[in-house]
């Protein structure tokens, strides 16, 4: 067994000897399992021969979905910024556009800090982890939110939804319904154009033209998936 967290070699006990995290009960999935010793710890095969796995994100340690939120907002307001900014300059008053870029590095670094109290929140609520389930077959890898966490999704989902409408923000509400949907992610390995491995973070990007999927695997599995992923992706640009 392997710890979730670091990755090291467990013997036994309820917690890693080299990090002190509890050690989750690795199980197969509920599925028809062919059982196949050549495979990494954790990882399954059905009878179809797609390969299985769940993955245990630690949210105060792995930095992926708040890097992603940041990356976004920030395209989006320097977008944002560059089109005010033209318009300031068409009509001739370029004195309001360090106004306008204040304006908008304030409300940027607003919603930043905003986005960090909940992901706080939400990891203070579930414990600190964020489980996923995936799966990979000769013609796609899958992301796939466990039946647990869709429920604890709903949940949160549906309490901002609430929240926002009270409050007037259908922005919030309508972002609130998205992420209630965003439970699985299917990447065809003929649409996939470009592959980056991001190891520290037990991370493997998988894009197309208009969708970014997220692919983890612990430590010991990471070669493996890495590995299976980009052997079947011949028009993909590996980084």
């Amino acid at each position: 067994m392997f710890c979730q967290n670091c990755g090291a070699h467990i013997d036994g006990g309820n917690f890693c000897a080299n990090c002190g995290a509890a050690i989750a009960k690795q199980e197969a999935p509920v599925l028809n399992t062919v059982s196949d010793p050549s495979l990494p710890e954790g990882i399954y095969r059905d009878e179809n021969g797609a390969y299985h796995w769940t993955y245990r994100m630690n949210m105060l340690k792995n930095p992926t979905v708040p890097i992603m939120f940041l990356k976004a907002l920030g395209c989006i307001m320097a977008g944002v910024a560059l089109f005010m900014s033209l318009c300031h300059l068409f009509n001739g008053l370029p004195r309001y556009i360090p106004d306008t870029l204040l304006m908008l590095l304030a409300v940027t670094v607003g919603l930043s800090l905003l986005f960090m109290i909940v992901w706080l929140i939400m990891a203070k609520a579930r414990g600190g982890w964020y489980v996923v389930e995936h799966m990979m077959d000769e013609n796609r890898v899958v992301y796939l939110s466990t039946p647990e966490e869709q429920r604890k999704m709903h949940g949160w989902t549906l309490a901002s939804f609430i929240l926002a409408i009270a409050g007037d923000n259908m922005t919030v509400a309508a972002n609130s319904v998205a992420l209630a949907g965003a439970e699985r992610f299917d990447s065809e390995y003929t649409d996939v154009r470009e592959i980056q491995a991001v190891k520290h973070r037990d991370l493997i990007k998988v894009n197309n033209i208009l969708q970014r999927n997220t692919i983890y695997a612990a430590p010991h599995q990471y070669d493996f998936v890495y590995k299976y992923i980009v052997s079947h992706c011949p028009d993909a640009k590996v980084r």
